[in-house]
């Protein structure tokens, strides 16, 4: 759990921090990379809130307000030099603590200067909007009122261990095992490199024992072709644990999202996970894996109902999501399935009509036409934004990151009877 937050979380920061660079390079800011850093954040924030690294998380959700401003407002970034940085602290930062949390140490460095100097920025921008006569509306997220669970806090002391404190060490042994099997971030310049040379052995020895099958020599050589082939075995094997993973984390990881929201939004929901064994490329699991965030998020939020509105309509008060995961033919299947009451058609066209998508909020939009509006950057169907929807970034995340793999995205859904998101890669 805490390895595949570590390691999908430096990766992003990784990329962020190259489209910084290069941003900033070029002084390209324009709306393509805005978005990009505004769901790098959103993404961010989201795991450090599941994860309850409350200094990460705050800090994503105030340079999200920044970036949401910026979005919704401008074109481009003006001031580049600015913005950059300030979101290179915002990296420093956020690599800093997960590193912290890599060693098994706990990360206290205050973030308020930083914070401060965002919300001025944010705060110069919303005062160049009001005197040009736009209407900024405040956002501001609705906080939890539930007791924090400890998933991951080091001890910082060497007094007698609580209950508490057991369970401290228990997953600092889980995240640092003494088998050895930690997370090491490898550039993918190394494993290309890795692989090159791994074809160019096994091709040398494919080549050797061809020569060799009907050469005289054959019968003094067999042992040495074989342990030559075993040995390419073996690398292929060793390179394909490096490149490729299955999805026990992830699942694990979507069990305690459904379980924490289930606890804040005080609805009883339960995930049913097949498939967890399947295994394909990390880079493309990691991506998945980001998806389904905001897959399952939407359907605790926003497609499973409330136990009294479920019992009215004679459903089961528990709520049901089902992630199954298959592949065939080399393609990977993910589908969430929930049970609850399908797509807000009348939030959705509000929420299009709000962003000028649509002209008329009457008109007669078909379930293809409500599918197209949720997938457009802005539209939500929540009207107070908090810690899980409200930014309208959701299923535009979604969309970006499976055509940027190039997979298909598909989604259905029925009133009162749920809905359905299917992503094939």
């Amino acid at each position: 759990m805490m390895e595949i937050f570590y390691e999908e979380s430096s990766t992003l920061v990784a990329e962020l921090r190259e489209s910084l660079e290069e941003g900033s390079a070029s002084g390209d800011c324009g709306q393509n990379f805005i978005q990009e850093m505004f769901r790098g954040v959103h993404t961010l924030k989201a795991d450090a809130t599941m994860m309850l690294f409350d200094g990460m998380a705050a800090l994503s959700r105030t340079l999200e307000q920044l970036l949401y401003c910026i979005r919704n407002n401008y074109k481009e970034i003006s001031d580049v030099n600015r913005f950059s940085k300030i979101f290179g602290e915002y990296l420093d930062y956020v690599k800093n603590e997960l590193d912290c949390m890599y060693q098994g140490r706990s990360y206290n460095e205050p973030c308020d200067s930083l914070k401060d100097e965002i919300k001025k920025y944010l705060s110069d921008l919303t005062n160049d909007l009001k005197k040009s006569g736009v209407a900024v509306k405040e956002h501001v997220e609705s906080k939890s009122g539930k007791a924090k669970q400890i998933y991951y806090i080091p001890s910082a002391s060497g007094m007698p261990a609580s209950e508490s404190d057991k369970k401290i060490e228990e997953n600092k042994k889980a995240f640092k095992s003494k088998d050895s099997k930690g997370v090491v971030l490898i550039n993918q310049s190394d494993i290309d490199s890795l692989k090159e040379c791994i074809d160019s052995y096994s091709d040398a020895v494919d080549a050797f024992s061809h020569r060799m099958e009907n050469a005289i020599e054959n019968m003094y050589f067999k042992e040495d072709t074989k342990h030559f082939s075993d040995i390419k075995e073996k690398l292929n094997h060793i390179l394909n644990n490096m490149v490729n993973g299955d999805f026990t984390a992830v699942a694990k990881k979507m069990e305690v999202l459904v379980e924490e929201m289930s606890q804040h939004l005080n609805k009883p929901v339960k995930l049913l996970v097949q498939g967890a064994d399947v295994r394909i490329d990390k880079r493309k699991r990691d991506k998945i894996s980001n998806a389904l965030i905001h897959m399952v998020r939407n359907a605790v939020d926003h497609g499973i109902e409330d136990m009294e509105t479920r019992e009215q309509l004679g459903k089961s008060p528990m709520g049901l999501i089902h992630l199954d995961i298959t592949k065939k033919n080399g393609r990977v299947t993910i589908t969430v399935e929930d049970d609850g009451a399908g797509i807000d058609r009348k939030a959705v066209i509000r929420s299009a009509y709000k962003n000028n998508m649509i002209n008329d909020i009457a008109g007669d939009y078909s379930d293809q036409d409500i599918i197209n509006f949720i997938l457009k950057n802005g539209v939500s169907t929540t009207e107070e934004p908090n810690d899980y929807s409200g930014r309208g970034v959701g299923m535009d995340v979604i969309n970006h990151q499976v055509k940027e793999m190039g997979g298909k995205l598909d989604i259905s859904f029925e009133e009162s009877f749920g809905t359905k998101v299917t992503i094939e890669i």
